[in-house]
């Protein structure tokens, strides 16, 4: 880890948070950064005790007004819903298929009726692998408050 480095990321660590194994490799090998975060520390210490840093003020309150102020867009969708519905469609066409398929019938002479039950399980997990992606990906659809108006009417 190169100084410049190091002193950034010391800078950038939380009051208590442990330093990384890096910065304390170099740490302990290098006596300019060592010094500089001893340097450091002590003048941290005399803020607080000249009490020119007061540390118990709350901004708290001051800092989620700014947030709220931001005009931040929400992200769209990348995928639009008529693809998820052609998704959707393809993969219920194709398990419609399955058994109309050469290879199927070629299956199921090499294994026998045992076959049926792991492409049944096969089939449920990528049907609720696409179900769990799209209610992952629209989550705004399905908040309490649509659902109450749903049942609503």
């Amino acid at each position: 880890m190169k100084c410049d480095k190091a002193i950034e990321t010391y800078l950038k660590l939380d009051n208590g948070k442990s330093l990384p194994v890096t910065l304390r490799v170099h740490l302990f090998r290098c006596s300019t950064c060592k010094k500089f975060t001893n340097t450091y520390k002590d003048f941290l210490l005399q803020l607080r005790k000249d009490k020119y840093f007061e540390t118990n003020i709350d901004f708290s309150d001051e800092i989620m007004n700014k947030i709220q102020s931001l005009n931040i867009p929400e992200p769209q969708t990348k995928v639009s819903d008529f693809k998820w519905i052609i998704a959707g469609l393809f993969i219920i066409a194709g398990f419609i298929a399955i058994p109309f398929s050469k290879y199927f019938q070629t299956l199921i002479e090499h294994f026998g009726a045992d076959f049926e039950l792991p492409l049944s399980i096969v089939m449920g997990c990528a049907v609720t692998v696409y179900l769990i992606i799209f209610v992952m990906t629209h989550t705004s659809i399905f908040n309490s408050k649509t659902i109450e108006k749903f049942f609503q009417k």
